[in-house]
């Protein structure tokens, strides 16, 4: 996936109802059902391609497609966890292999942010709303041949949740409606400053967490 450079993004994503305090939300979370479909149009030469991951449990899988070709891969998670504390911060991590053959590698990404409940406006109640707030990024391959490559940056990207409370231990977030999704508008530069690409990159996901 291309390089990024995030001008706007924000999503709209919901749970089954209930009264959403600090305490039911907070807690370390495990990821045991994620999909994530990103679909990437360039302005430039009008291109078009799409990844598609999803996994449950440690069963993982990978569907990369462009105009020229469909590719599936099969993989496995190592650890995949959304740490929601009740001081206001927060950390996610996933961790997993994909076998691919030309690419084999483990991949490991780490993102830290702050979270604050919205409050009632219009609408929606007090509570029915968390923003999400990334402000650190840190990615990581591990290749066979005992290579490494790692990527760290600072963002500030946020996500507004409208939510509400886990049920049985279980909290389940998707987005809402079919129209629905983060769309990141991105600018790619050579390194006299001039832009060589430009595009739009729309991105659905889905969680189920369990503690």
């Amino acid at each position: 996936m291309k390089n990024l450079i995030v001008l706007f993004c924000c999503c709209l994503i919901a749970v089954s109802c209930g009264k959403n305090t600090k305490r039911k939300i907070s807690g370390e979370w495990s990821v045991s059902i994620f999909e994530e479909d990103r679909k990437y149009t360039s302005n430039t030469d009008n291109s078009f391609s799409r990844e598609l991951l999803k996994f449950d449990g440690e069963a993982l899988q990978k569907m990369e497609e462009d105009p020229n070709q469909s590719s599936v891969f099969d993989g496995i998670v190592h650890e995949a966890y959304w740490n929601i504390k009740k001081d206001g911060t927060w950390e996610r991590k996933v961790s997993y292999t994909v076998n691919e053959p030309y690419d084999k590698h483990k991949f490991t990404r780490v993102e830290t942010g702050s979270w604050m409940f919205y409050t009632g406006v219009g609408e929606y109640k007090k509570h029915e709303r968390i923003v999400f707030t990334t402000a650190t990024i840190s990615e990581m391959k591990e290749f066979e041949n005992n290579d490494v490559q790692t990527i760290n940056y600072k963002i500030e990207l946020s996500e507004t949740y409208e939510t509400v409370t886990s049920k049985n231990k279980t909290l389940e977030l998707a987005l809402l409606g079919n129209n629905s999704y983060s769309e990141i508008n991105y600018s790619n530069a050579a390194p006299t400053g001039e832009e060589i690409e430009n595009g739009t990159l729309i991105t659905s996901r889905k969680y189920r967490l369990t503690k």
